[in-house]
């Protein structure tokens, strides 16, 4: 760890405040200043809200950035999160500041390099990029990448940032900063490869060395931090005059830290009681105690989650004489994007991606030449027209996603959705149609390919379609709350759904086809269309020839 003084000097010497101009204090932020001080290349915050954390690797970065000509690559889940971050948190730490002062031209520019994009301190240069495009990250080459908000940007694109510290001089420093979202994932899986350090207080009464833990050090009838062991009631001070205390012993290199509101002083026993009563259970854990949360009620786990994945070898059933193509979209700031093909053998997506551009988008859908595509007609419903129009009415339909009344589902032929050809449209209930994607994913009826880059992302905005009970009209219901990003889930939706379109059910299909068989075929060739419908793909077939 770099020296206390050195810290407290740097700070005073250029006369940093925050970013609402107050000034920079360690006693109550006593738990932020060792990872102020730590080295380590390779650093994982796992924390809850609210603590200053991105404040501390924002200065870490601008010393490093003074001291050193590096590239620092801020990465942010979009770029209009970068964009906030740098007119809200990082602009009004320079500007306020003697730091002002490092603010540099370029050798051919007349102007000083500040942008909202790119920076030059020193003779350093800072990007803030969005994880949303995986362009952002190319052709700059980094000594400092820092990934804020970890579990809010895509797999592929954090891979694609980080690799940007791969270059032959590169210092290879990664700072790594998020709520947990999902166990076993993202930031919590990091964590779990660290040193995972805990910040461990010590009772005044017993004397005994803990860390702060729901609900084990709360007194929620009287409103009281309380030590686990004698229950005796713990002040702000024995909160705040913790130690870190790594708990794994591991050679990763990595330097872990977890930051809880029970650590902070200032967060009174009372308020996090209250959030406790007030928040899903899920909010509670991820951003008040900086912890992965898994409901009992989870939607899919990861073991039934990596039992749907098939290799190529198997693709050949799902691409047969009797198959479709299908797509599914969910449109928001982007489209995410999934295709693939149904057979009576089932449904099974290849490829599962998102594009920033309609024109890609465009491209995409031409090239795969789908039979049936349902995309999500909101929140731009005339970029879903322009594709209706252009693929076709008959193979493009409209989605009206909604909660149906519970009458209508009780009367509904199709279970979660009803098809208005003349208008172009699918209305789908949407509680029933997650329902039943879960129910597909389970049987084994929905398949995806293994290998699809996206996976990861797809499986963590599986897991934010969390169910609950909730109150409607007075009425108990059962809907999905999205406790995180969805949009692979809800293109996964709707593929299935246009998949249901072609074939709603398998079996039925299967009988059909069975009964339309020709006659007067060879029994070698029966056999071997048999054998290629359920897979086999050999290329040669003998046939006796009758004598």
């Amino acid at each position: 760890m770099s020296n206390s003084k050195e810290w407290l000097q740097f700070i005073n010497d250029w006369k940093i405040k925050t970013n609402k101009r107050e000034n920079i204090e360690f006693y109550d932020h006593k738990f932020l200043f060792d990872i102020l001080k730590d080295e380590s290349k390779i650093i994982v915050v796992k924390k809850c809200v609210q603590a200053g954390v991105s404040f501390t690797f924002e200065l870490k970065a601008i010393k490093k950035g003074i001291e050193n000509a590096i590239n620092v690559i801020y990465v942010l889940p979009s770029m209009k999160d970068a964009r906030d971050f740098v007119v809200s948190k990082f602009d009004p730490v320079m500007e306020n500041s003697n730091l002002k002062q490092m603010v540099r031209k370029t050798e051919l520019s007349r102007t000083n390099v500040w942008s909202s994009a790119l920076k030059k301190i020193g003779d350093s240069y800072f990007f803030f990029r969005g994880a949303q495009s995986e362009t952002s990250a190319q052709s700059i080459d980094a000594d400092m990448v820092i990934n804020d908000e970890y579990d809010f940007q895509p797999a592929t694109s954090r891979k694609m940032f980080q690799e940007r510290l791969e270059g032959s001089g590169s210092k290879g420093i990664n700072y790594c900063i998020g709520y947990p979202i999902i166990k076993n994932g993202g930031i919590a899986e990091m964590f779990n490869e660290s040193d995972a350090k805990e910040w461990f207080i010590t009772c005044p009464h017993c004397k005994k060395r803990q860390i702060l833990t729901w609900p084990n050090n709360i007194d929620i009838e009287n409103k009281n931090y309380i030590c686990s062991e004698c229950k005796g009631v713990l002040s702000d001070n024995d909160r705040r005059n913790g130690i870190w205390i790594g708990t794994k012993r591991t050679n990763s290199g990595i330097s872990g830290y977890h930051i809880s509101k029970m650590m902070l002083p200032w967060v009174t026993a009372e308020s996090l009681i209250k959030k406790f009563k007030n928040d899903a259970p899920k909010h509670f854990f991820n951003y008040s105690l900086g912890l992965e949360y898994e409901s009992s009620n989870k939607t899919i786990t990861k073991e039934e989650f990596e039992a749907v994945q098939i290799s190529q070898l198997k693709v050949g059933r799902y691409k047969g004489e009797h198959s479709y193509r299908v797509i599914g979209i969910d449109q928001g700031n982007r489209f995410h994007y999934c295709e693939g093909y149904v057979s009576p053998h089932g449904a099974l997506a290849t490829n599962i991606t998102v594009f920033d551009d309609e024109k890609d988008l465009k491209n995409a859908i031409r090239n795969f030449k789908p039979d049936k595509l349902v995309i999500d007609m909101s929140p731009n419903r005339w970029s879903a027209i322009q594709i209706q129009d252009e693929i076709g009415r008959d193979i493009v339909y409209l989605a009206n996603i909604r909660l149906w009344a519970l009458d209508k589902i009780a009367k509904s032929n199709i279970k979660y959705f009803e098809l208005k050809r003349e208008s172009g449209i699918i209305n789908i209930e949407r509680t029933e149609s997650i329902d039943e994607l879960f129910n597909a994913l389970k049987k084994k009826e929905l398949l995806l390919l293994k290998g699809i880059p996206t996976l990861e992302d797809v499986y963590i905005h599986l897991t934010n379609m969390v169910p609950v009970n909730e109150l409607r009209q007075g009425i108990p219901r059962k809907v999905y709350k999205r406790a995180g990003s969805d949009d692979y889930g809800f293109a996964l939706n709707l593929f299935s759904v246009a998949a249901k379109l072609l074939i709603p059910d398998p079996n039925e299909y299967l009988k059909d086809l069975s009964s339309k068989k020709q006659e007067n075929i060879p029994v070698g060739l029966e056999k071997a269309i048999e054998k290629m419908l359920i897979g086999y793909e050999d290329n040669v077939v003998l046939i006796k020839p009758k004598k």
